[in-house]
């Protein structure tokens, strides 16, 4: 590991989902001369800053960084902040050492790591691929993105004999073209219209997203969606080797990985077919979530994980909360949680996991994806509409107009959880489903998904 007694190290942007904290605590216990700099003030980052008041940091609160921050030895990004942002390029051409959370892990610990990203599906394919290893070996560490642990909370733990399974964002790959690393096994989950006020285009998002695999060697391996276009064209780039999953099936028998044949899961290599298991012992409902444990038990075969390990943990995984999660049933209405679905066609799959129309709860902010599908599926299969406030919301509505949905099934303008369960109490009867997919950023309204999530989940409890 480097060292970093003494070396003056500035974190840009701490955050509020852990990560920087953790990093922060970390380079701490180092012995680094650790300084904070954050647009937030005090006052908001104070759950932050009372995780860290044992350390000393120094605390630049309610600015931006300028020339006079140009001193430290190395800058970590909060995957929060642009890498556009004019302070990170001065820094780059005056030659110090940027990292993000991500970039620093790997720099650190090394490759031999198992990365997942995705558009979507990451954060349970990482769940669900955690919970198989974990049963071959106590000692395996899983973390990365938001609302998992943070890499930086078991660093010290990682060890050869020890499997590291991490999720990682677009944001945290945007480092790996500057450490010039991609982990020994990279998962791809699928590439999706996502992120676009972030990104200039949907070109450059999933140049960040082909990051994990870039820098691999010819000996590594890649775990690719064949059923995502955006995956296909990535493969020609790939210098590892490419192994499949599919719920449709791989119609050569050249192709490695794993499908789905006649309500079976099939492992394929050098030709060769293994049945696995039933699909039917999988608890997580909709084709996207399959397609999420086709990914998982692909890459647990080829790290050589027991069958048995796999069927295991695959028939207990019951999904993770904020993701197409079961909240209770109430005079005969079911009420679901997937304030994940914050890109349109997460909230499609979402709404088709259903065979009857559900009550959708949508909208929020814009992030400029595409809104056409969206409207499509609602107008389709959707019993009721209810929409949050935000310039998504707005956007939609319009989409939704053309596409002639009943304006007597709308609810709009919903400014918070009461006003919400207001609303649906009016138009709820027996038999129904709320389902919570919003398809949108919350920010219009929560303070983020997890919160929108959680307000709903406790709003459905105290019915």
């Amino acid at each position: 590991m480097k060292n970093f007694k003494n070396k003056k190290v500035l974190i840009f942007g701490l955050g509020l989902h852990g990560g920087g904290v953790a990093v922060a605590k970390w380079l701490a216990k180092q012995g680094a001369r650790v300084s904070v700099v954050d647009q937030k003030s005090k006052l908001e980052l104070q759950p932050s800053i009372d995780k860290l008041k044992n350390y000393k940091i120094k605390y630049f609160l309610e600015q931006d960084p300028d020339k006079t921050f140009l001193d430290y030895d190395f800058i970590i990004q909060n995957p929060g902040v642009p890498k556009e942002h004019p302070f990170l390029k001065i820094a780059k051409q005056k030659g110090i050492k940027l990292y993000n959370e991500a970039g620093l892990f790997i720099d650190l610990v090394g490759t031999d790591i198992i990365g997942i990203t995705g558009s979507k599906g990451k954060s349970t394919t990482t769940s669900l691929l955690g919970s198989i290893f974990s049963l071959a070996n106590k000692k395996t560490l899983v973390g990365g993105n938001i609302k998992i642990n943070p890499m930086f909370s078991f660093i010290d733990k990682v060890k050869r004999d020890v499997p590291v399974v991490i999720e990682l964002s677009s944001w945290h790959l945007e480092n790996f073209p500057i450490i010039k690393q991609s982990p020994q096994m990279a998962i791809i989950t699928n590439i999706l219209p996502e992120h676009l006020n972030r990104y200039k285009n949907y070109s450059e998002y999933i140049q960040a997203k082909e990051s994990i695999l870039k820098y691999q060697k010819k000996s590594d391996i890649c775990v690719l969606n064949y059923d995502n276009e955006k995956c296909q064209g990535i493969a020609k780039r790939a210098k590892s080797n490419i192994y499949w999953f599919s719920i449709k099936g791989l119609p050569n028998k050249n192709i490695s990985g794993c499908f789905v044949k006649n309500n079976k899961i099939i492992f394929r290599q050098n030709k060769k077919e293994e049945i696995l298991f039933d699909k039917k012992i999988i608890k997580l409902l909709g084709d996207h979530n399959l397609s999420n444990v086709l990914a998982a038990t692909l890459a647990a075969k080829l790290e050589n994980i027991p069958i048995k390990y796999i069927k295991k943990a695959i028939s207990k995984f019951q999904g993770l909360e904020n993701r197409m999660e079961f909240i209770r049933k109430v005079k005969g209405i079911e009420y679901w949680n997937d304030t994940t679905a914050t890109a349109p066609v997460a909230a499609i799959a979402g709404i088709k996991t259903f065979d009857k129309k559900v009550i959708l709860v949508a909208g929020g902010s814009d992030k400029n994806l595409p809104l056409q599908d969206l409207a499509k599926v609602i107008k389709n299969r959707a019993k009721y509409c209810l929409l949050f406030s935000g310039e998504g919301s707005a956007r939609l509505l319009k989409l939704l107009d053309k596409n002639k949905y009943p304006q007597k099934n709308l609810r709009i303008n919903i400014e918070n959880m009461a006003e919400l369960m207001y609303e649906l109490k009016k138009i709820l009867k027996s038999g129904d489903i709320v389902l919570l997919s919003p398809g949108f950023a919350s920010f219009s309204t929560f303070a983020n998904e997890f919160d929108r999530g959680d307000q709903f989940v406790k709003a459905v409890r105290k019915l």
